[in-house]
């Protein structure tokens, strides 16, 4: 979510309790120097609404206490002194710190506010002037089009990767249509409709049930997942992870400081070896078999290091757990999957550019897995 994105949020939410619109867009305006002043001005995600709700509590607390040290420090993120001397930001401040916490669960009911939903009906309508099959460019270039969009919209990027945000959106919508069965994903890098697809007429509103209706199939599945059953990614998608850094969070001081991320499994004599020199899960799992303990299926354990060879991708997104309560690392991927045999364990790595360390609570309890892909749970916050 971008910091534009969070102040639209909030004006919506605080014309709902002020008498006028102009009363919602001074509390904006005033908070958007707070935002400044506290150090945020790019993307932000679950992780940062915690600590920017404690910075908020403390700063409230100063403006309770006449702290005039940092209301002085303020001035210089404000044109005029206008929202500070009539009081417009000591006001807003009771409102945006209920409003973050809000954003937790402002998905639960109703229709859901998640960006790349704009993009269902389009897509539908572009694959049906397009015959009812293209490729994802060529869909991408129908829309843009269908709706005469601009080239900021077209061409606005995400994160220092650059990632063009319309494609991923729209490949996000076409996995969640693919998923309800409107278009056929049978066929890699061309996206076809269904007679199903063919006949339907999309609302944001029919959008927002099928994301809703999978959020909650693919959070049931999560733990029982197999192979056939991982949706497709598009080369441009970025995908985040939740990670367990050793048991404990053990290697997190290590692999913090060298810039890296690794996962283990790792076996006594020689090994589980090369990942890249497996061509499937499956083979992993027998291998891990004849290693361990025969009994055990390792059906979790070799879905970790098959996705984390495999599926993970430069670009994307690791959130780092400790327990099941907190997160207490959040980094970007940085480099393909590195096999290095010196070193004493973990010895599968990744290069990573880490943008987080410390301790926030975990939104509900993380998943026991080593390593899970929460794409699906989390995009629509997450961006």
């Amino acid at each position: 979510m971008t910091i534009n994105e969070l102040l639209r949020k909030f004006e919506k939410y605080t014309s709902k309790k002020v008498n006028t619109p102009q009363s919602a867009n001074k509390y904006k305006n005033s908070i958007k120097g707070t935002l400044e002043f506290l150090g945020y001005n790019e993307d932000i995600s679950l992780m940062d609404i915690a600590e920017i709700k404690n910075k908020y509590e403390n700063l409230q607390n100063d403006f309770e206490t006449d702290n005039q040290q940092t209301i002085d420090k303020l001035k210089s993120f404000y044109t005029s002194d206008y929202f500070l001397n009539d009081g417009w930001v000591r006001a807003s401040l009771p409102h945006f710190i209920p409003f973050l916490e809000s954003l937790h669960n402002e998905d639960d009911k109703g229709v859901s506010d998640a960006g790349f939903l704009q993009w269902f009906g389009p897509l539908v309508d572009a694959l049906k002037k397009l015959g009812g099959s293209a490729t994802p460019e060529a869909a991408r270039k129908q829309i843009i089009a269908d709706l005469k969009l601009p080239d900021d919209i077209v061409n606005e990027t995400r994160g220092k990767l650059g990632n063009k945000k319309f494609d991923n959106e729209v490949a996000w919508a076409r996995n969640y249509l693919a998923y309800e069965g409107y278009i056929d994903k049978s066929v890699r890098g061309v996206w076809t409709l269904t007679d199903k697809g063919m006949k339907v007429a999309m609302t944001r509103e029919l959008a927002s049930d099928i994301f809703f209706k999978w959020i909650e199939i693919l959070k049931e599945r999560r733990e029982g997942v197999s192979d056939a059953e991982i949706p497709e990614r598009e080369a441009h998608e970025k995908h985040f992870w939740i990670m367990s850094p050793g048991a404990g969070a053990s290697k997190w001081d290590e692999f913090y400081t060298q810039s890296i991320i690794g996962i283990g499994f790792d076996f006594v004599g020689v090994g589980i070896g090369d990942l890249s020199s497996y061509s499937n899960r499956e083979e992993i799992r027998a291998k891990m078999k004849s290693l361990g303990d025969d009994t055990k299926s390792y059906k979790m354990d070799s879905l970790a290091l098959w996705q984390f060879f495999h599926d993970m991708q430069v670009g994307d997104v690791i959130f780092i757990k400790k327990g099941i309560s907190e997160i207490i690392g959040r980094g970007i991927v940085e480099s393909d999957y590195i096999y290095m045999p010196e070193r004493d364990e973990y010895k599968h790595i990744r290069k990573m550019r880490w943008t987080h360390n410390g301790c926030w609570p975990h939104p509900g309890q993380a998943v026991l897995k080593t390593l899970t892909d929460i794409t699906t749970y989390t995009y629509h916050n997450l961006h």
